[in-house]
Protein backbone atom coordinates (compact mmCIF):
# COMPACT_ATOMS: atom_id res chain seq x y z
CA UNK A 1 0.00 0.00 0.00
CA UNK A 2 1.23 3.51 -0.71
CA UNK A 3 3.32 5.48 1.76
CA UNK A 4 0.47 7.95 2.25
CA UNK A 5 -1.76 5.25 3.71
CA UNK A 6 1.06 4.10 5.95
CA UNK A 7 1.42 7.64 7.29
CA UNK A 8 -2.30 8.28 7.77
CA UNK A 9 -3.26 4.81 9.00
CA UNK A 10 -2.25 5.33 12.68
CA UNK A 11 -4.85 8.10 12.95
CA UNK A 12 -7.69 5.68 12.14
CA UNK A 13 -8.48 4.60 15.74
CA UNK A 14 -8.92 8.23 16.79
CA UNK A 15 -11.02 9.00 13.72
CA UNK A 16 -13.42 6.10 14.30
CA UNK A 17 -13.94 7.22 17.90
CA UNK A 18 -14.72 10.73 16.63
CA UNK A 19 -17.21 9.31 14.14
CA UNK A 20 -18.95 7.12 16.68
CA UNK A 21 -19.21 9.72 19.42
CA UNK A 22 -19.71 12.95 17.51
CA UNK A 23 -23.29 12.92 18.76
CA UNK A 24 -21.96 13.10 22.33
CA UNK A 25 -19.77 16.03 21.33
CA UNK A 26 -22.82 17.74 19.85
CA UNK A 27 -24.78 17.30 23.08
CA UNK A 28 -21.92 18.85 25.03
CA UNK A 29 -21.55 21.64 22.49
CA UNK A 30 -25.26 22.50 22.68
CA UNK A 31 -25.05 22.60 26.45
CA UNK A 32 -22.03 24.89 26.34
CA UNK A 33 -23.82 27.37 24.12
CA UNK A 34 -26.00 28.17 27.13
CA UNK A 35 -23.01 28.79 29.41
CA UNK A 36 -20.41 30.04 26.98
CA UNK A 37 -17.15 31.34 28.44
CA UNK A 38 -13.67 31.61 26.97
CA UNK A 39 -11.86 31.37 30.28
CA UNK A 40 -12.48 27.75 31.06
CA UNK A 41 -11.78 24.39 29.51
CA UNK A 42 -15.44 24.31 28.49
CA UNK A 43 -14.97 27.58 26.66
CA UNK A 44 -12.06 26.08 24.73
CA UNK A 45 -14.25 23.13 23.76
CA UNK A 46 -16.91 25.54 22.57
CA UNK A 47 -14.33 27.32 20.45
CA UNK A 48 -13.26 23.97 18.98
CA UNK A 49 -16.85 23.08 18.11
CA UNK A 50 -17.30 26.40 16.31
CA UNK A 51 -14.14 25.66 14.33
CA UNK A 52 -15.54 22.31 13.16
CA UNK A 53 -18.84 24.00 12.34
CA UNK A 54 -17.00 25.97 9.66
CA UNK A 55 -16.18 22.75 7.84
CA UNK A 56 -18.57 22.11 4.98
CA UNK A 57 -20.66 19.03 4.19
CA UNK A 58 -23.64 18.72 1.89
CA UNK A 59 -25.98 16.20 0.32
CA UNK A 60 -26.56 18.47 -2.70
CA UNK A 61 -24.66 16.92 -5.60
CA UNK A 62 -26.17 19.15 -8.29
CA UNK A 63 -23.81 21.21 -10.45
CA UNK A 64 -20.81 19.10 -9.40
CA UNK A 65 -18.49 18.26 -12.31
CA UNK A 66 -18.20 14.54 -13.12
CA UNK A 67 -21.51 13.87 -11.32
CA UNK A 68 -23.87 15.30 -13.94
CA UNK A 69 -24.66 11.82 -15.30
CA UNK A 70 -25.45 9.79 -12.16
CA UNK A 71 -26.25 6.58 -14.02
CA UNK A 72 -22.90 6.78 -15.81
CA UNK A 73 -21.17 7.30 -12.45
CA UNK A 74 -23.09 4.32 -11.07
CA UNK A 75 -22.02 2.20 -14.04
CA UNK A 76 -18.38 3.18 -13.45
CA UNK A 77 -18.74 2.13 -9.81
CA UNK A 78 -20.23 -1.22 -10.75
CA UNK A 79 -17.59 -1.97 -13.38
CA UNK A 80 -14.81 -0.85 -11.03
CA UNK A 81 -16.10 -3.09 -8.23
CA UNK A 82 -16.25 -6.09 -10.58
CA UNK A 83 -12.73 -5.39 -11.82
CA UNK A 84 -11.47 -5.15 -8.23
CA UNK A 85 -13.30 -8.34 -7.22
CA UNK A 86 -11.71 -10.21 -10.13
CA UNK A 87 -8.19 -8.89 -9.46
CA UNK A 88 -7.19 -11.38 -6.70
CA UNK A 89 -8.01 -14.25 -9.08
CA UNK A 90 -5.97 -13.00 -12.01
CA UNK A 91 -3.61 -15.67 -13.34
CA UNK A 92 -0.57 -13.44 -12.89
CA UNK A 93 -1.45 -12.85 -9.23
CA UNK A 94 -3.07 -16.12 -8.16
CA UNK A 95 -1.91 -18.77 -10.64
CA UNK A 96 -3.25 -21.64 -8.53
CA UNK A 97 -6.69 -20.02 -8.20
CA UNK A 98 -6.58 -20.33 -4.41
CA UNK A 99 -9.85 -19.11 -2.83
CA UNK A 100 -9.52 -15.63 -1.34
CA UNK A 101 -11.09 -14.82 2.03
CA UNK A 102 -10.79 -16.24 5.52
CA UNK A 103 -14.35 -17.59 5.58
CA UNK A 104 -14.42 -18.66 1.94
CA UNK A 105 -13.46 -22.33 2.58
CA UNK A 106 -16.39 -22.62 4.99
CA UNK A 107 -18.82 -21.33 2.36
CA UNK A 108 -17.37 -23.81 -0.14
CA UNK A 109 -17.99 -26.60 2.39
CA UNK A 110 -21.58 -25.52 2.95
CA UNK A 111 -22.36 -25.25 -0.77
CA UNK A 112 -20.75 -28.64 -1.36
CA UNK A 113 -22.98 -30.13 1.31
CA UNK A 114 -26.03 -28.62 -0.39
CA UNK A 115 -25.02 -29.93 -3.81
CA UNK A 116 -24.81 -33.49 -2.48
CA UNK A 117 -28.49 -33.39 -1.48
CA UNK A 118 -31.81 -33.20 -3.33
CA UNK A 119 -33.16 -29.66 -3.56
CA UNK A 120 -35.57 -29.92 -0.58
CA UNK A 121 -32.86 -31.44 1.61
CA UNK A 122 -30.34 -28.88 0.40
CA UNK A 123 -32.63 -26.02 1.42
CA UNK A 124 -33.34 -27.70 4.75
CA UNK A 125 -29.58 -27.95 5.32
CA UNK A 126 -29.12 -24.24 4.55
CA UNK A 127 -31.96 -23.16 6.83
CA UNK A 128 -31.10 -25.35 9.81
CA UNK A 129 -27.57 -26.82 9.71
CA UNK A 130 -25.10 -24.64 7.79
CA UNK A 131 -23.76 -22.17 10.37
CA UNK A 132 -26.64 -23.34 12.61
CA UNK A 133 -29.09 -22.01 10.03
CA UNK A 134 -28.05 -18.41 10.70
CA UNK A 135 -27.50 -17.27 7.09
CA UNK A 136 -29.39 -19.45 4.58
CA UNK A 137 -30.07 -16.73 2.00
CA UNK A 138 -26.35 -16.03 1.67
CA UNK A 139 -25.88 -19.58 0.36
CA UNK A 140 -28.56 -19.43 -2.33
CA UNK A 141 -26.53 -17.56 -4.98
CA UNK A 142 -23.48 -19.88 -5.07
CA UNK A 143 -25.79 -22.90 -4.83
CA UNK A 144 -27.82 -21.69 -7.83
CA UNK A 145 -24.67 -20.91 -9.82
CA UNK A 146 -23.35 -24.41 -9.16
CA UNK A 147 -26.66 -26.07 -9.97
CA UNK A 148 -27.55 -24.06 -13.08
CA UNK A 149 -24.12 -23.91 -14.70
CA UNK A 150 -22.66 -27.17 -13.46
CA UNK A 151 -19.59 -25.59 -11.86
CA UNK A 152 -17.87 -26.77 -8.70
CA UNK A 153 -18.73 -25.18 -5.35
CA UNK A 154 -15.34 -23.48 -5.08
CA UNK A 155 -15.81 -21.83 -8.47
CA UNK A 156 -19.29 -20.64 -7.53
CA UNK A 157 -18.04 -19.12 -4.28
CA UNK A 158 -15.13 -17.45 -6.09
CA UNK A 159 -17.68 -15.85 -8.44
CA UNK A 160 -19.77 -14.64 -5.48
CA UNK A 161 -17.87 -11.32 -5.02
CA UNK A 162 -18.57 -10.50 -8.69
CA UNK A 163 -22.24 -10.47 -7.66
CA UNK A 164 -21.89 -8.89 -4.21
CA UNK A 165 -19.56 -6.04 -5.19
CA UNK A 166 -21.81 -4.36 -7.79
CA UNK A 167 -24.87 -5.22 -5.70
CA UNK A 168 -23.49 -3.18 -2.79
CA UNK A 169 -22.72 -0.30 -5.15
CA UNK A 170 -26.27 -0.33 -6.55
CA UNK A 171 -27.86 -0.68 -3.11
CA UNK A 172 -25.93 2.29 -1.69
CA UNK A 173 -27.00 4.30 -4.76
CA UNK A 174 -30.63 3.32 -4.15
CA UNK A 175 -30.34 4.18 -0.46
CA UNK A 176 -29.46 7.80 -1.19
CA UNK A 177 -31.70 8.06 -4.24
CA UNK A 178 -34.77 6.71 -2.44
CA UNK A 179 -34.22 8.36 0.93
CA UNK A 180 -32.81 11.71 -0.15
CA UNK A 181 -33.86 11.99 -3.79
CA UNK A 182 -30.55 13.31 -5.17
CA UNK A 183 -29.24 10.93 -7.83
CA UNK A 184 -26.05 12.96 -8.29
CA UNK A 185 -25.08 12.41 -4.66
CA UNK A 186 -26.26 8.81 -4.96
CA UNK A 187 -23.85 8.27 -7.86
CA UNK A 188 -20.92 9.54 -5.80
CA UNK A 189 -21.93 7.33 -2.85
CA UNK A 190 -22.06 4.31 -5.15
CA UNK A 191 -18.60 5.08 -6.51
CA UNK A 192 -17.14 5.59 -3.02
CA UNK A 193 -18.74 2.32 -1.93
CA UNK A 194 -16.92 0.49 -4.72
CA UNK A 195 -13.61 1.62 -3.19
CA UNK A 196 -14.61 1.31 0.48
CA UNK A 197 -13.36 -0.99 3.21
CA UNK A 198 -16.76 -2.65 3.13
CA UNK A 199 -15.61 -4.11 -0.18
CA UNK A 200 -11.95 -4.74 0.69
CA UNK A 201 -12.64 -6.26 4.11
CA UNK A 202 -15.51 -8.28 2.64
CA UNK A 203 -13.03 -9.76 0.15
CA UNK A 204 -10.25 -10.29 2.71
CA UNK A 205 -12.46 -12.00 5.28
CA UNK A 206 -15.01 -13.65 3.00
CA UNK A 207 -17.83 -11.91 4.89
CA UNK A 208 -20.36 -12.85 2.23
CA UNK A 209 -23.41 -12.95 4.51
CA UNK A 210 -22.49 -9.67 6.18
CA UNK A 211 -21.77 -8.16 2.75
CA UNK A 212 -25.13 -9.26 1.35
CA UNK A 213 -26.94 -8.09 4.49
CA UNK A 214 -25.37 -4.65 4.21
CA UNK A 215 -26.60 -4.39 0.61
CA UNK A 216 -30.09 -5.41 1.73
CA UNK A 217 -29.89 -2.89 4.58
CA UNK A 218 -29.19 0.03 2.28
CA UNK A 219 -32.27 -0.67 0.16
CA UNK A 220 -34.36 -1.42 3.25
CA UNK A 221 -33.45 1.87 4.92
CA UNK A 222 -33.97 3.83 1.71
CA UNK A 223 -37.52 2.52 1.41
CA UNK A 224 -38.05 3.08 5.16
CA UNK A 225 -37.33 6.81 4.82
CA UNK A 226 -39.74 7.02 1.89
CA UNK A 227 -42.35 5.17 3.92
CA UNK A 228 -41.93 7.62 6.81
CA UNK A 229 -42.99 10.40 4.43
CA UNK A 230 -45.92 8.77 2.64
CA UNK A 231 -46.99 5.63 4.56
CA UNK A 232 -47.46 3.85 1.25
CA UNK A 233 -48.61 0.25 1.59
CA UNK A 234 -46.27 -0.71 -1.24
CA UNK A 235 -43.34 0.70 0.67
CA UNK A 236 -44.45 -1.10 3.82
CA UNK A 237 -44.56 -4.40 1.96
CA UNK A 238 -41.08 -3.62 0.67
CA UNK A 239 -39.57 -2.96 4.10
CA UNK A 240 -41.36 -5.98 5.57
CA UNK A 241 -39.95 -8.32 2.92
CA UNK A 242 -36.46 -6.85 3.13
CA UNK A 243 -36.39 -6.97 6.93
CA UNK A 244 -37.31 -10.65 6.87
CA UNK A 245 -34.69 -11.24 4.17
CA UNK A 246 -32.14 -9.57 6.46
CA UNK A 247 -33.10 -11.95 9.25
CA UNK A 248 -32.40 -14.95 7.03
CA UNK A 249 -29.17 -13.43 5.69
CA UNK A 250 -27.32 -12.19 8.78
CA UNK A 251 -29.24 -12.02 12.08
CA UNK A 252 -26.70 -9.74 13.78
CA UNK A 253 -27.18 -7.09 11.08
CA UNK A 254 -30.94 -7.61 11.37
CA UNK A 255 -30.75 -6.76 15.09
CA UNK A 256 -29.14 -3.39 14.40
CA UNK A 257 -31.36 -2.48 11.45
CA UNK A 258 -34.62 -3.37 13.16
CA UNK A 259 -33.65 -1.34 16.23
CA UNK A 260 -32.60 1.55 13.98
CA UNK A 261 -35.97 1.39 12.22
CA UNK A 262 -37.89 1.60 15.49
CA UNK A 263 -35.81 4.50 16.83
CA UNK A 264 -36.08 6.39 13.56
CA UNK A 265 -39.85 5.98 13.28
CA UNK A 266 -40.38 7.02 16.90
CA UNK A 267 -38.23 10.14 16.37
CA UNK A 268 -40.13 11.01 13.20
CA UNK A 269 -43.43 10.69 15.05
CA UNK A 270 -42.25 12.88 17.93
CA UNK A 271 -40.89 15.49 15.53
CA UNK A 272 -44.10 15.65 13.49
CA UNK A 273 -46.38 15.26 16.55
CA UNK A 274 -48.16 12.53 14.60
CA UNK A 275 -48.10 9.14 16.32
CA UNK A 276 -50.25 7.29 13.80
CA UNK A 277 -47.21 5.91 11.92
CA UNK A 278 -46.28 4.01 15.08
CA UNK A 279 -49.07 1.57 14.24
CA UNK A 280 -47.09 0.55 11.17
CA UNK A 281 -43.90 0.37 13.25
CA UNK A 282 -45.62 -1.97 15.69
CA UNK A 283 -46.83 -4.11 12.81
CA UNK A 284 -43.32 -4.23 11.31
CA UNK A 285 -41.87 -5.40 14.63
CA UNK A 286 -44.63 -7.99 14.99
CA UNK A 287 -43.93 -9.37 11.51
CA UNK A 288 -40.24 -9.66 12.28
CA UNK A 289 -40.78 -11.24 15.68
CA UNK A 290 -43.07 -13.80 14.05
CA UNK A 291 -40.48 -14.48 11.33
CA UNK A 292 -37.75 -14.84 13.94
CA UNK A 293 -39.89 -17.29 15.90
CA UNK A 294 -40.50 -19.36 12.77
CA UNK A 295 -36.80 -19.34 11.96
CA UNK A 296 -35.78 -20.34 15.48
CA UNK A 297 -38.49 -22.81 16.48
CA UNK A 298 -40.05 -24.16 13.29
CA UNK A 299 -36.92 -24.28 11.11
CA UNK A 300 -34.39 -24.80 13.88
CA UNK A 301 -32.19 -21.93 12.71
CA UNK A 302 -30.18 -19.35 14.62
CA UNK A 303 -32.47 -16.34 14.97
CA UNK A 304 -31.92 -12.65 15.49
CA UNK A 305 -33.30 -12.65 19.02
CA UNK A 306 -30.87 -15.35 20.04
CA UNK A 307 -28.00 -13.59 18.25
CA UNK A 308 -28.65 -10.39 20.17
CA UNK A 309 -29.10 -12.21 23.46
CA UNK A 310 -25.86 -14.16 22.99
CA UNK A 311 -23.87 -10.98 22.40
CA UNK A 312 -25.50 -9.28 25.38
CA UNK A 313 -24.84 -12.17 27.75
CA UNK A 314 -21.46 -13.46 26.58
CA UNK A 315 -19.68 -10.64 24.72
CA UNK A 316 -20.73 -7.40 26.42
CA UNK A 317 -18.78 -6.55 29.56
CA UNK A 318 -17.70 -3.63 31.70
CA UNK A 319 -14.22 -5.12 31.76
CA UNK A 320 -13.87 -4.23 28.07
CA UNK A 321 -14.45 -0.58 28.93
CA UNK A 322 -11.09 -0.51 30.70
CA UNK A 323 -9.47 -1.89 27.52
CA UNK A 324 -11.40 0.44 25.22
CA UNK A 325 -8.50 2.25 23.57
CA UNK A 326 -6.19 -0.80 23.26
CA UNK A 327 -9.09 -2.74 21.73
CA UNK A 328 -9.78 0.01 19.18
CA UNK A 329 -6.11 0.15 18.20
CA UNK A 330 -6.01 -3.64 17.95
CA UNK A 331 -9.05 -3.56 15.66
CA UNK A 332 -7.19 -1.47 13.11
CA UNK A 333 -3.71 -2.96 13.54
CA UNK A 334 -4.25 -6.71 13.91
CA UNK A 335 -7.35 -7.45 11.82
CA UNK A 336 -7.83 -7.60 8.04
CA UNK A 337 -4.21 -6.60 7.25
CA UNK A 338 -5.08 -3.05 8.39
CA UNK A 339 -7.62 -2.65 5.60
CA UNK A 340 -10.01 -0.85 7.97
CA UNK A 341 -7.39 1.90 8.40
CA UNK A 342 -8.55 4.00 5.44
CA UNK A 343 -7.85 7.19 7.37
CA UNK A 344 -8.57 9.57 4.48
CA UNK A 345 -12.13 8.31 4.08
CA UNK A 346 -12.63 8.14 7.85
CA UNK A 347 -11.45 11.74 8.14
CA UNK A 348 -14.04 12.84 5.60
CA UNK A 349 -16.70 10.93 7.53
CA UNK A 350 -15.73 12.79 10.74
CA UNK A 351 -16.41 16.13 9.06
CA UNK A 352 -19.76 14.94 7.73
CA UNK A 353 -21.10 13.34 10.91
CA UNK A 354 -20.28 16.46 12.93
CA UNK A 355 -21.98 18.79 10.47
CA UNK A 356 -24.99 16.55 9.85
CA UNK A 357 -25.67 15.77 13.51
CA UNK A 358 -27.72 18.99 13.81
CA UNK A 359 -29.70 18.40 10.60
CA UNK A 360 -33.36 17.49 11.12
CA UNK A 361 -33.98 16.08 7.65
CA UNK A 362 -35.24 12.49 7.71
CA UNK A 363 -32.43 11.02 5.63
CA UNK A 364 -29.76 12.74 7.71
CA UNK A 365 -31.38 11.78 11.01
CA UNK A 366 -31.39 8.15 9.94
CA UNK A 367 -27.67 8.23 9.13
CA UNK A 368 -26.87 9.92 12.46
CA UNK A 369 -29.02 7.43 14.40
CA UNK A 370 -27.29 4.59 12.53
CA UNK A 371 -23.93 5.74 13.85
CA UNK A 372 -25.21 6.62 17.33
CA UNK A 373 -26.85 3.21 17.88
CA UNK A 374 -23.70 1.44 16.71
CA UNK A 375 -21.68 3.45 19.23
CA UNK A 376 -23.65 2.28 22.28
CA UNK A 377 -22.34 -1.32 22.58
CA UNK A 378 -19.00 -0.47 20.96
CA UNK A 379 -16.92 0.26 24.12
CA UNK A 380 -18.19 -2.90 25.85
CA UNK A 381 -17.14 -5.31 23.08
CA UNK A 382 -13.85 -6.98 22.32
CA UNK A 383 -11.92 -5.82 19.29
CA UNK A 384 -13.14 -8.46 16.82
CA UNK A 385 -16.78 -7.47 17.42
CA UNK A 386 -15.83 -3.81 17.28
CA UNK A 387 -14.51 -4.48 13.79
CA UNK A 388 -17.89 -5.90 12.75
CA UNK A 389 -19.64 -2.75 13.98
CA UNK A 390 -17.20 -0.57 12.04
CA UNK A 391 -17.85 -2.66 8.95
CA UNK A 392 -21.56 -1.83 9.13
CA UNK A 393 -21.15 1.94 9.48
CA UNK A 394 -22.30 4.13 6.53
CA UNK A 395 -18.80 5.56 6.10
CA UNK A 396 -18.96 5.88 2.26
CA UNK A 397 -22.22 7.83 2.60
CA UNK A 398 -20.76 10.24 5.14
CA UNK A 399 -17.49 10.63 3.24
CA UNK A 400 -19.44 11.54 0.09
CA UNK A 401 -21.28 14.29 1.97
CA UNK A 402 -17.98 15.78 3.13
CA UNK A 403 -16.53 15.52 -0.38
CA UNK A 404 -19.41 17.53 -1.82
CA UNK A 405 -18.90 20.15 0.90
CA UNK A 406 -15.20 20.39 0.06
CA UNK A 407 -15.98 20.68 -3.65
CA UNK A 408 -18.15 23.72 -2.90
CA UNK A 409 -14.94 25.49 -1.88
CA UNK A 410 -13.47 25.04 -5.36
CA UNK A 411 -13.29 27.91 -7.82
CA UNK A 412 -14.82 26.91 -11.14
CA UNK A 413 -15.73 23.56 -12.58
CA UNK A 414 -12.17 22.67 -13.57
CA UNK A 415 -10.88 23.03 -10.03
CA UNK A 416 -13.85 21.18 -8.54
CA UNK A 417 -13.43 18.36 -11.04
CA UNK A 418 -9.75 18.11 -10.23
CA UNK A 419 -10.39 17.92 -6.48
CA UNK A 420 -13.05 15.24 -6.95
CA UNK A 421 -10.85 13.22 -9.29
CA UNK A 422 -7.95 13.42 -6.84
CA UNK A 423 -10.04 12.05 -3.95
CA UNK A 424 -11.55 9.30 -6.10
CA UNK A 425 -8.15 8.22 -7.42
CA UNK A 426 -6.83 8.16 -3.87
CA UNK A 427 -9.69 5.88 -2.82
CA UNK A 428 -9.29 3.71 -5.92
CA UNK A 429 -5.58 3.34 -5.16
CA UNK A 430 -6.46 2.12 -1.65
CA UNK A 431 -8.89 -0.47 -3.03
CA UNK A 432 -6.55 -1.68 -5.77
CA UNK A 433 -3.57 -1.91 -3.42
CA UNK A 434 -5.72 -3.89 -1.00
CA UNK A 435 -6.53 -6.48 -3.63
CA UNK A 436 -2.84 -7.21 -4.08
CA UNK A 437 -2.57 -8.00 -0.35
CA UNK A 438 -5.14 -10.80 -0.40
Amino acid sequence: MSAVFQVLGPFSPLLIVLILYSWVGRLISNLLHKYETHRTLFGQFSFLSRFFDRLLASWDGNNIPLLKSPLAVLAIGMVSSCFLAFTPYRADINAAGTPVGTDTPVYILWVNQMLQRPIPSALAYAFSQASNGSRPLSLIFPYLVSGLFGVQADTAVKIYPLFLAPLLVVSSFLFVSLAHGDKHTAGLVGLMTAFSFQFTVGMWAGYYANWLALAESYVYLGILVRFSKSESKTNFIGISCLSVALLFTHPWTWDLMLLLSVVFMIERSITSHDFRPLRWTTLLVAINVAADSIKSFALGGYGGGRAGADIATTNLGLSQLVMFWPDVVQTFVQYYSMLLADAATLGLAVIAIWRFSVDRQGFTRLVVFWVALASLPFPFLESVLQSRIIYLLPVPVLASGAMIGILRLGQGNAQKGLILLLILLFSANYAMSSMFQL
